[in-house]
């Protein structure tokens, strides 16, 4: 478990959170080491969205005081003209490692300013936990999109021995 907020997307739908500006992310904090193959956000665009042309791309990016600092993972590109008025759980995450205890931000970008419509993000209010962004500059928002990040989290045991003896352990 990453944080509290990581949840099952396909058993869950929240509020709609229309994507308004170009850059919306969620804050997390890592409660170990994990290493994430990627993550997943619960997307679906207006009956009137009309650019299939475009895209939304997923990042990671650092902390910088509250808000997204640099960009540490580029992610999978999401064509507007795959997404339908229903949602669905799509792949925008690429592999990276988190450390234990530092915080991180999951931030989606569209390329282009959707025309005739909205995308939609499944969402929730959470005190302190979003940001915005029109490009310059980030606003902290309670509107947060929901995400599952999938991955590996390795636990082993490991020691250490004056006489050579000691205990060493891997897991998978």
């Amino acid at each position: 478990r990453v944080n509290e907020f990581q949840t099952q997307l396909d058993a869950y739908t929240g509020t709609d959170i229309t994507m308004s500006t170009k850059y919306i992310a969620t804050k997390i904090v890592a409660s170990g080491n994990h290493t994430m193959g990627d993550y997943y956000i619960r997307i679906k665009a207006s009956a009137t969205l009309t650019n299939s042309t475009n895209f939304i791309i997923g990042y990671l990016y650092s902390d910088n005081s509250g808000v997204p600092g640099s960009n540490l993972a580029t992610g999978n590109q999401i064509r507007f003209g795959t997404l339908t008025t229903s949602y669905q759980s799509l792949s925008v995450g690429t592999s990276y490692t988190l450390a234990q205890g530092t915080t991180y931000w999951l931030v989606l970008m569209y390329d282009a300013t959707p025309t005739g419509g909205d995308i939609i993000l499944d969402g929730a209010t959470l005190t302190g936990s979003g940001a915005t962004s029109t490009g310059s500059g980030w606003t902290a928002t309670d509107s947060v999109f929901r995400y599952l990040l999938r991955g590996k989290t390795s636990y082993g045991v490991s020691g250490t021995s004056t006489n050579s003896i000691g205990v060493n352990g891997t897991s998978t």
